[in-house]
């Protein structure tokens, strides 16, 4: 129960929170800012909450896959499968950055370069496929 109370609470400090992101430097933070913000609120709220590190960001992912299959409706299947696969693994590379290390800092900080390279990477694989068009 405290894992789905602690991943619905980082989903929602970090709606909150990227919305201020977003506003304040555009677009440009959801690959250089967003990842790192995200990571250290899933990561932080799973150790305040005493709950599983992978399980929080599983739950939020499905939060996140929630809003995004609701709002594309030509994309949201797709993207909220990736969000929900993206957050789990960026859960597990947590996990085990943090079990090998022991270093809550280097564990964040790995999952938010994995989450900073999925970004960028979607983000301009999207650019470039509406370019196309």
């Amino acid at each position: 129960m405290m894992t789905v109370l602690a991943g619905l609470t980082a989903a929602a400090l970090a709606w909150c929170g990227n919305l201020l992101l977003v506003r304040r430097w555009g677009d440009i933070c959801v690959v250089w800012v967003v990842p790192a913000f995200e990571e250290f609120v899933k990561s932080g709220t799973a150790l305040l909450f005493g709950a599983s590190i992978i399980f929080v960001h599983m739950i939020f992912g499905l939060a996140e896959a929630a809003h995004d299959y609701y709002a594309s409706r030509r994309f949201g299947f797709w993207s909220a499968l990736t969000a929900l696969i993206s957050h789990t693994v960026f859960g597990l590379v947590t996990y085990y950055i943090l079990l090998y290390s022991g270093m809550w800092f280097l564990a964040i900080a790995g999952a938010a370069l994995v989450h900073t390279a999925v970004n960028y990477l979607s983000i301009h694989y999207l650019r470039a496929r509406k370019e196309r068009r």
